[in-house]
């Protein structure tokens, strides 16, 4: 099917921003790995707003690829793609990750008995039946919480970005 002259193409830049998100989300895991940032305050929160205004910025890029002719769906529909690219990537590092470098998982698990000791509400027992859980399952946790906690931020960034992005409609000529 052509396009008409006065529609453009639809790019795609949830690849290339989701791509570009993915790699900026790495290098931060890697960073605040190597330098052991405590996952505690607004260091915890940095990534989450990072990845939101990568979302957001990608679909603005959208928009203006598109002359911004767009409607709200379409620019939630790239912003959610752009998400599953970078899902799909973190996805897979964080599984090379925890094969590379199997001392992740045993540092997690230290930080979190540290984390439940500090707090004081449970038994060494309760700590002990808890962590033993834990390690069991902490790839399947590790990867899960990746997968939900960034399609979520996604949606709300998506639909954040979506509210926004300058839209002209469909109907609109293009700017000129």
């Amino acid at each position: 099917m052509e396009q008409s002259p006065q529609t453009p193409a639809s790019p795609k830049t949830h690849l290339q921003w989701g791509i570009l998100t993915a790699v900026v989300m790495i290098v931060l895991f890697v960073v605040y790995y190597v330098f052991a940032v405590p996952q505690q305050g607004f260091a915890r929160w940095i990534p989450t707003l990072l990845f939101v205004v990568l979302i957001i910025l990608a679909q603005q890029a959208y928009g203006k690829a598109m002359a911004n002719r767009v409607t709200y769906g379409e620019l939630f529909a790239n912003g959610f793609k752009t998400t599953a690219v970078t899902t799909s990537l973190y996805v897979v590092f964080m599984i090379l990750f925890l094969i590379i470098v199997p001392g992740f998982k045993e540092q997690s698990l230290n930080m979190a008995r540290e984390a439940m000791e500090k707090k004081g509400n449970m038994t060494e027992d309760q700590i002990n039946m808890a962590m033993s859980f834990t390690a069991k399952y902490f790839t399947v946790f590790m990867l899960a919480g990746t997968i939900f906690g960034t399609l979520i931020a996604g949606v709300i960034a998506s639909l954040i970005g979506a509210a926004i992005a300058r839209k002209e409609g469909k109907s609109a000529p293009p700017a000129s």
